[in-house]
This record gives C-alpha cells, structure tokens and sequence, in this order.
C-alpha cells in the first residue's frame, strides 16, 4: 500500500519508485490524499490532480487507485 500527496505522482521519484519489479509484484493498492479538494476549489487550485489520469497505465492491472479524504 502507498499513500501520496498528488503532487508527488508527477516526479521522477515515483515513477522511479513505481517501475521497480519487486514494488510492481506487491503493489495491491496506491491511495491519493485530499481528493476532497478537486471540486471544491476548481481545476485550476493544485494543478496535481490532473496527473492522476496518467497514474493508472503506470499500475500493475491488479492495482487498486483509490482517493481518500478526512474531510468527507
């Protein structure tokens, strides 16, 4: 399981991180923060959340993506 912030998916780190085979052959679930925001304050405040489109073709077809939020 990986908890990110969306402006970490973006970044070489995590693509980095996410090509590794054995984070590939575990990976069972990867969870963006705060996705409250994404209507609340428009497509124009923290940009990141546009990148989570290009997230799922990186994933392994068993790896679930799931947006969280305390504030729900």
């Amino acid at each position: 399981v990986v908890l990110l912030a969306p402006e970490q998916l973006g970044g070489r780190k995590f693509r980095t991180f996410i090509k590794q085979p054995e984070i590939r052959s575990h990976l069972a679930l990867l969870c963006i923060d705060e996705v409250h925001l994404v209507d609340e304050w428009g497509k124009e405040f923290r940009a990141a959340y546009r990148s989570i489109r290009n997230v799922r073709p990186l994933l392994p077809d068993w790896t679930t993506l799931l947006g969280l939020t305390a504030t729900l």
